[in-house]
C-alpha cells in the first residue's frame, strides 16, 4: 500500500499508533493541534515508511502530512509549498499546489492528482533521502606505527569514502538538507560558494545531483585537479587572484554576485551552525561508535581548520557523550591565524588555514592550536602512501602528525582520533609528488608505519 493510499484509508482510524498503549479511533480532533498533529506524523512515516520526512517553513502540520507522503511517493525531493486555498474536505479542509522539479501536483486528503507539465526547473537526480547514502559513515583506520621509540596507534576517519571522495559531503549535503527543510533554496536557484577546493567539488556535484546550477569562487593558486574536477561536474569557477583579495576576495565576488542577481544560495560555509552540525550529527557519532566496537574510546580529537565545523562539531559531540576530552584545531606553522588572529604565511596544506578565522571557531571553547609545518605534513603523507597504501591528501598527513603529537603528550594509554579529509588524486600537480627536503624539527622522518585494521563503516 503506497503512503498516500494508507493516508486515505486511516485519516480518521488509526487503529494501531505507536504509542505504547494507545489507540487513537479518530484522529480528527487532533488536526486543529498542529504541534501533536506533527508528532503523530513523525512517528507514521518513520514506523511505515522509513525515512525522515523534511520539513518546509511556512507550512502548518496538515500541510506537512501531505508533502512529506506525496514527496516520498514520487521520489524526489522536498520544496516549499504554497496555500492554494480551501476546498470542502470531510477532515482537512485545504488543498495545496506542489512544485516538484517539472510536475505541478495538486493535493487532496483523499486524492493525488497529477496536473499540466511545467517548464523543468530541477534536473533529474536523486532527492536528498537518496545522496544521504551516498555521505557519511565511512571507515575508521587504526594505524600503528612507532614513534621516538614507542609503539601508538592513530585512529582516523577515512573521508575518502564520501560521495565524491572528501569530507566536505558531509557538510554541503547537511547544508543543502538545512535550506530545503527551511525554506531557503527554490528549485533552479544558483548555488554561488566561495571554496579552497572540496567543498566546491562537494557542492558542485550535489548541486548538479539536486537540478542547481553552481558558481565556485576559488583563489587561481589551488590545485589543477581541483579547477578540473569543479568544471567536470557542470560548475562555473570563477579564480580570483591574490590581487583581487585571495580567499576574502572569493567570499565578497560570491556575496557580490548574490546581490545582484537574485535567486541565489550562499552556503556561507565559515558562518554555517548548520557545518557544525553535520559533524556533530555524523562524524562524531560514528568516530565514538566505531572506537567502542575497537573496545575502547578516543581520549582526544585533532583537526585541522578550513572551516572549522568538523574540530568544533566532533569536538562537540564527544564532550556532550565522554566529558571533558581533549580537542585541538590544527593549521601550519607557516601561516598561524588561529594562534595571532591576523598573520598569514603562505604555506602548502590546501584547505586549512583560508586567511582568516571563521565565526563558527570558537578557540575559547576548545584546546590549544597544533601546529605542524607544510613540508612535514607533505612527507606524512608521502609516507602513509608509499608504506601503507593510504593515499591521502597533504592535509590528512598533517592531521596524522598533530593526533601523534597529541598521543604522546597524553601516553601510553592514548587513543587519538583524527581525519583523513581527502585522498592523493587531486595533489598530483602539486609538491605531494615530488621530492621534499627533510628538515631538522620535522617529526614525519621519526615515524616508522607498521600496520593498518579497519572498522567498517557504521550502520
Amino acid at each position: 500500500m503506497s503512503p498516500s493510499d494508507y493516508i486515505r484509508s486511516h485519516i480518521r482510524t488509526v487503529p494501531d499508533w505507536p504509542a505504547p498503549g494507545v489507540q487513537f479511533r479518530d484522529i480528527t480532533p487532533l488536526l486543529s493541534n498542529p504541534r501533536v498533529f506533527r508528532v503523530l506524523i513523525d512517528q507514521f512515516v518513520h514506523r511505515y515508511f522509513d525515512t525522515r520526512p523534511s520539513a518546509v517553513a511556512g507550512l502548518d502540520a496538515r500541510g506537512f502530512i501531505i508533502g512529506s507522503v506525496l514527496a516520498y511517493e514520487l521520489n524526489v525531493g522536498f520544496v516549499p509549498i504554497r496555500k492554494k486555498g480551501k476546498l470542502p474536505f470531510t477532515t482537512v479542509q485545504e488543498s495545496y499546489e506542489l512544485e516538484y522539479g517539472s510536475a505541478a501536483v495538486e493535493m487532496h486528503t483523499d486524492a493525488v492528482r497529477h496536473g499540466a507539465r511545467r517548464r523543468r526547473t530541477m534536473a533529474p537526480g536523486p532527492p536528498l533521502h537518496a545522496l544521504r547514502s551516498m555521505v557519511g559513515c565511512t571507515p575508521l583506520l587504526s594505524i600503528r606505527c612507532r614513534f621516538r621509540g614507542v609503539e601508538r596507534t592513530i585512529h582516523a576517519k577515512h573521508e575518502v569514502a564520501n560521495f565524491t571522495g572528501s569530507i566536505k559531503d558531509r557538510m554541503a549535503l547537511h547544508i543543502l538538507a538545512d535550506a530545503y527543510e527551511r525554506g531557503l533554496i527554490r528549485p533552479g536557484d544558483t548555488i554561488a560558494e566561495a571554496t579552497s577546493g572540496n567543498t566546491g567539488i562537494s557542492f558542485a556535484a550535489l548541486g548538479r545531483a539536486l537540478g542547481h546550477p553552481v558558481r565556485i569562487y576559488m583563489p587561481d593558486w589551488m590545485s589543477r585537479e581541483r579547477v578540473l574536477v569543479i568544471r567536470a561536474l557542470g560548475a562555473t569557477i570563477i579564480p580570483v587572484s591574490k590581487e583581487e583579495g585571495g580567499f576574502l576576495g572569493s567570499i565578497r565576488a560570491a556575496d557580490a554576485f548574490a546581490e545582484e542577481q537574485g535567486n541565489v544560495f550562499l552556503p556561507h560555509q565559515f558562518d554555517s551552525a548548520a557545518n557544525v552540525e553535520a559533524h556533530r550529527l555524523t562524524t562524531g557519532p560514528e568516530i565514538l561508535d566505531q572506537m567502542r566496537r575497537r573496545q575502547g574510546e578516543p581520549t582526544g580529537f585533532v583537526a585541522g581548520v578550513g572551516t572549522g565545523g568538523t574540530v568544533m562539531g566532533v569536538g562537540g559531540f564527544l564532550r556532550e557523550a565522554l566529558g571533558r576530552i581533549a580537542v585541538h584545531p590544527l593549521e601550519p606553522a607557516n601561516s598561524p591565524t588561529l594562534r595571532t588572529g591576523n598573520k598569514v604565511g603562505a604555506h602548502r596544506i590546501q584547505g586549512i588555514s583560508d586567511e582568516f578565522v571563521p565565526s563558527i571557531v570558537k578557540l575559547d571553547q576548545i584546546d590549544p592550536v597544533v601546529d605542524i609545518w607544510d613540508g612535514d605534513a607533505i612527507l606524512m603523507a608521502q609516507a602513509l602512501a608509499s608504506r601503507l597504501g593510504i593515499g591521502v591528501g597533504i592535509s590528512s598527513g598533517a592531521n596524522f602528525l598533530g593526533a601523534l603529537k597529541l598521543a604522546e603528550e597524553q601516553g601510553r594509554s592514548a587513543a587519538v582520533a583524527t581525519v583523513f579529509p581527502d585522498s592523493n588524486k587531486k595533489y598530483l600537480s602539486t609538491d605531494l609528488c615530488s621530492e621534499e627536503p627533510r628538515l631538522e624539527g620535522y617529526l614525519a622522518p621519526e615515524v616508522e608505519l607498521l600496520s593498518w585494521e579497519a572498522t567498517p563503516r557504521s550502520a
